[in-house]
């Protein structure tokens, strides 16, 4: 599978989706795995809050085709990228 959605434990369990398993006497291996579900959760949540703060376009829904979103979150990353302030000692001299 090459995506997945990573959704909480209000969500039924299906191919593309995992979920942290139930809190109830949990095996170290489980724990881990629930840690590791949780950071890469908080991690694109703070990203897409980041490209939400930048980009008026995440403020409503995209009307396109599906396969056209996927370009509006690249290009928008891209963007981001391009216009983010730079270390003084990474930045070019003229």
């Amino acid at each position: 599978m090459e995506y997945f959605f990573v959704r909480d434990n209000a969500f039924p369990l299906r191919a593309y989706l995992i979920k942290p398993y139930p809190y109830l006497a949990l095996t170290k291996e489980e724990r881990i795995y629930n840690y590791r579900i949780y950071r890469a959760r908080r991690t694109v949540e703070n990203a897409y809050g980041i490209l939400d703060n930048r980009f008026r376009v995440f403020h409503i829904v995209i009307c396109l085709r599906p396969v056209r979103p996927e370009f509006v979150v690249l290009a928008s990353c891209i963007l981001h990228n391009i216009v983010m302030p730079q270390p003084r000692s990474r930045r070019r001299r003229p």
